[in-house]
């Protein structure tokens, strides 16, 4: 998950990213990861979330697509062949 807007509402509260770590119970590089357009789990996006008191969707990008992960084994040559000439 991608937290776009974590730098923002972390400075409108005055924190650090050490002072964010330790009031959502990670380490500091999670936030700086987070802050760099990394994906973390959604796990520690609502521990920090929670943290800052705002709502998890708050921080992410509510225009991005959730991500489907699919088994190439669960799929036929027809799907298959669909995906792989289908600009993702």
């Amino acid at each position: 998950m991608k937290l776009i807007h974590l730098y923002e509402e972390r400075t409108a509260k005055g924190w650090s990213q050490y002072d964010l770590a330790a009031a959502a119970g990670v380490q500091q590089p999670l936030i700086s990861r987070a802050e760099n357009g990394l994906n973390i789990s959604r796990k520690n996006a609502l521990r920090m979330a929670e943290a800052l008191g705002v709502d998890v969707d708050e921080l992410g990008n509510p225009d991005e697509e959730p991500r489907v992960w699919i088994k190439l084994r669960d799929l036929t040559p027809e799907q298959i062949e669909k995906f792989s000439t289908s600009k993702v």
